[in-house]
């Protein structure tokens, strides 16, 4: 039985994007233990947003580890559940798109540059 699309392997450069975002200090690794993926299931059967197994293996995770905001590209399914579903400590989970990275400031130097 397939659970989810064939996808197209990401290039080297794809890898290398995936690879730096997931060293960011926001990222918090987790085991996919069996509590996960009991939870995942149980997620999928009650709530029909959660269509796949990776969603609710990534909801499942931010759930038990009580972030205060789960971050999905997936905006036809699991934005459906932001503030629907408690966290393990009970409070609700925020659901939403990443924000846009603000761009660094502009380099003091090219302020400058064109007015000698």
């Amino acid at each position: 039985m397939k659970c989810e699309d064939a996808g197209k392997p990401l290039s080297e450069e794809g890898d290398k994007q995936i690879e730096l975002l997931l060293r960011q200090k926001w990222i918090r690794p987790a085991v996919v233990d069996e509590r996960i993926g009991v939870a995942s299931r149980r997620l999928m059967r009650h709530h029909p947003q959660c269509k796949k197994p990776s969603d609710g293996v990534h909801l499942a995770t931010a759930l038990a580890l009580n972030v205060d905001e789960m971050h999905t590209f997936d905006g036809s399914d699991l934005l459906g559940l932001d503030g629907k579903v408690n966290r393990a400590d009970g409070k609700l989970l925020k659901i939403c798109a990443p924000k846009p990275t603000p761009k660094p400031p502009q380099d003091q130097n090219d302020m400058f540059r064109g007015q000698e």
